[in-house]
Formats: structure tokens, C-alpha cells, sequence
């Protein structure tokens, strides 16, 4: 799906049926395997427990998982928003224009628009950490190697 036929589609609905909307973009979040849900991939902000990690830097691909089911449908969201991008687009996206371009400044709590906004400036540290590096996916594991 791509972002502007999700935006599009959150514009439909209102309230409760916005919320209904999220949760099940939730089911579409494949999340990521439990050996990668550790303290260094936390999106730390979040009231639930809430995973990033970043498959590919250039263009950037991320995977995102949580325990709470709106907070996972949120995370879809963003999974479409920034796959495919670079990472100087990434490092501009302003979380705050994106929540109201979806829809959901006034339909989810301060606490989860905070969480949302944690999981941007998560993704922002980890692009902007990498750098030049690159990314070894050994054994499923991540493993950073400055180069």
C-alpha cells in the first residue's frame, strides 16, 4: 500500500472507526522475530513495549513490532511512510506534520502521539548513527561494522 492511498483512507473514517482502521493496518505489521526484541532496538518514549529496526539504510527499510495492537497498526504506518526513502529524508520528516497528515492528532492520546513522535526520533538516531556504515544480517541477528 502506498502512503497516500492510506492517507486517503484514514480521511474516511472518523473517531472510533479511525482507531478500528489502525488496529487492523496492525495485522498487516509482520513484526519482527523475538531474538531482535532487545533494550537496543526499544523505541524508549513509548508507553508500550515497542520495537525499530532498520533493515536497509539506503534506501531505508525498517521493520517495527509492539505489544499493543494500535501502537502496531501507528508503527505500520510509519513502516509505509519511510520504507523506500533515503536517509536525508528521513532525517527531515517532521512527526509532528505527519501525525496531522494522517489524522490522528485529535484521535489518539497525548501519550500515543508521544510514543509515535519517539519512534521518528528513534529511526532518525539510528540513520543518522549509520552513517556510512553498513549492515550485516548474520544469523538473523544485526550486526553494525564501521567500515
Amino acid at each position: 500500500m502506498k502512503f497516500e492511498t492510506l492517507k486517503t483512507n484514514l480521511s474516511l473514517f472518523e473517531g472510533l472507526d479511525r482507531i478500528s482502521y489502525i488496529v487492523d493496518l496492525a495485522k498487516k505489521n509482520d513484526g519482527i522475530p523475538d531474538n531482535l526484541k532487545t533494550d537496543d532496538n526499544r523505541i524508549l518514549g513509548c508507553v508500550s513495549t515497542s520495537y525499530v529496526i532498520l533493515d536497509s539504510v539506503d534506501p531505508v527499510k525498517i521493520k517495527t513490532d509492539s505489544e499493543s495492537m494500535l501502537v502496531k497498526g501507528l508503527l505500520y504506518v510509519l513502516n509505509i511512510y519511510v520504507n523506500g526513502k533515503t536517509k536525508n529524508e528521513i532525517l527531515i520528516i517532521d512527526e509532528v506534520k505527519l501525525m496531522n497528515d494522517i489524522g490522528m492528532t485529535n484521535t489518539v492520546t497525548a501519550q500515543r502521539m508521544n510514543g509515535f513522535y519517539s519512534a521518528i526520533v528513534t529511526l532518525k538516531k539510528l540513520v543518522k548513527y549509520i552513517g556510512n556504515k553498513r549492515i550485516e544480517n548474520i544469523n538473523k541477528a544485526h550486526v553494525w561494522k564501521v567500515e
